[in-house]
């Protein structure tokens, strides 16, 4: 009657729940919301910016400390002990956890570092605007930082989910002493640093600047980091 207390199913569920909260949001705003941003009317822009978007941020933000944290909890659970013996990457999810991880913590960092607060400035430019106050001239730049942030963290989001319910539900071993595992680990590693440094930049990507340019992006580093899985010989 108390399992629920007793393994790690709690962690899994609340790791789950926000996760849901979080990248549905992401989606909302990427798929929904800047899209209708693009073509709406300039009368009904300050009611998305000053009523609907500083809600749907704190979700946002809040969800995504919530998974963080729960997702820590849960990988503390299942992989301490294999990282106390040094055999994290030997083990069945190790290479594919730690792929899925840096995804998500640099997801994450992008939505308290960048994302928010370049939001924050967006919102009180249009309260200010909205009260008669002069506009500050930052919020547009402020405006395409985030979105290339936002943009970046959708493309992430797709290896990243698939790398979590991989590890959590295929585990797999590899051989770890392989000549190629540190090459093409460092390979995959490189991709993503090109990705995230364009982000930090504030610079949004050609193949970021639609909804299906970023999603076919997306699939494609899934496949790019999957295929490298399968060359280290990930056996299910």
């Amino acid at each position: 009657m108390f399992d629920l207390f007793a393994d790690e199913t709690l962690y899994r569920l609340l790791h789950i729940w926000f996760g849901v909260v979080w990248i549905g949001t992401l989606y909302y705003f990427n798929f929904m919301q800047t899209p209708f941003m693009a073509e709406a009317a300039a009368t009904a822009k300050p009611e998305i910016l000053t009523k609907l978007l500083p809600r749907a941020m704190w979700w946002f933000r809040w969800a995504a400390k919530a998974t963080f944290i729960s997702g820590l909890a849960l990988f503390w659970y299942k992989y301490a002990d294999s990282m106390r013996g040094g055999d994290f990457m030997g083990t069945g999810g190790g290479m594919l956890i730690t792929l899925g991880m840096l995804l998500g913590f640099t997801m994450y960092m992008n939505v308290w570092c960048i994302i928010w607060p370049a939001q924050k400035v967006v919102i009180k430019n249009a309260k200010d605007v909205a009260e008669g106050k002069p506009a500050n001239p930052e919020a547009a730049n402020k405006a395409a930082r985030a979105a290339a942030a936002s943009r970046t963290n959708t493309l992430f989001s797709i290896p990243m989910l698939f790398f979590m319910v991989w590890a959590a539900h295929r585990p797999s071993g590899h051989d770890s002493t392989s000549a190629l595992f540190w090459p093409l680990f460092g390979l995959a590693i490189l991709v993503y640093a090109f990705f995230q440094f364009q982000a930090i930049r504030g610079k949004l990507l050609g193949i970021l600047k639609t909804v299906k340019s970023t999603i076919v992006s997306g699939l494609v580093l899934w496949a790019f980091f999957y295929v490298i899985v399968e060359v280290l010989k990930v056996r299910v």
